[in-house]
């Protein structure tokens, strides 16, 4: 149960910075803070919310770009708490919604979010141009006839904006047709934390995954 909800939070530098902004050292107590829009289809609150309506804060490019550059390299700490969104890795992003116009929403609440937005990664020093790189080696892949996730490169950002699996529209592209995939990553379904989460730390190896896909 315990791997089930810490794979649902963000992990290493980013869990500990929102866990000393906010005072909040328990899983459940970062949970009721930020889980709200998890990865998949759970939406987790508080006992007795009332959930509110679906609610999307218009920003821009520009906006988002000068947030990163304020916050550096907690800036999807900021980000997260303009919303209960909660997405795993150590990797700083954070979630936005575009629908048919294009225009770029913060989703607020619990609403669901369409895409997840990578950042640089600017810590460390050997890693050079990780978002560009990772939306050329998507859409490369894509070209080659594989099945990946839709992927950009955003300018202003310097972000990687990947197109979540997780959600679907379940008609035309607007917000009340927003819908959630109910998926698991493999730690959750191998009772695996986070901190356990690669092979050399005791987690699963591609032959673990495999079989169990079987």
């Amino acid at each position: 149960i315990t791997s089930f909800f810490e794979n649902l939070l963000p992990e290493a530098e980013l869990r500990e910075y929102l866990t000393s902004q906010h005072k909040v050292g328990s899983l459940f107590g970062l949970l009721w803070k930020f889980a709200g829009d998890t990865v998949g289809g759970f939406v987790m609150t508080p006992s007795g919310t009332v959930v509110d309506p679906l609610a999307y804060e218009k920003t821009t490019w520009e906006k988002l770009a000068k947030k990163i550059q304020k916050d550096g390299i907690h800036n999807a700490g900021g980000l997260l708490e303009a919303s209960r969104i909660s997405i795993a890795g150590a990797q700083r992003k954070f979630s936005i919604a575009i629908f048919n116009d294009n225009q770029v929403m913060l989703p607020l609440g619990v609403s669901p979010s369409t895409h997840i937005v990578k950042p640089e990664i600017i810590k460390f020093e050997n890693i050079w141009r990780s978002a560009l790189n990772e939306a050329i080696i998507m859409k490369t892949a894509s070209l080659c006839g594989l099945r990946v996730a839709e992927t950009f490169y955003e300018p202003f950002t310097e972000s990687c904006v990947v197109k979540r699996f997780d959600r679907f529209f379940d008609g035309e592209v607007k917000k009340e047709n927003l819908k959630r995939v109910v998926q698991y990553d493999f730690c959750q379904l191998f009772g695996k934390t986070s901190d356990r989460k690669y092979q050399q730390d005791g987690g699963p190896g591609l032959v673990d995954c495999a079989n169990l896909i079987k």
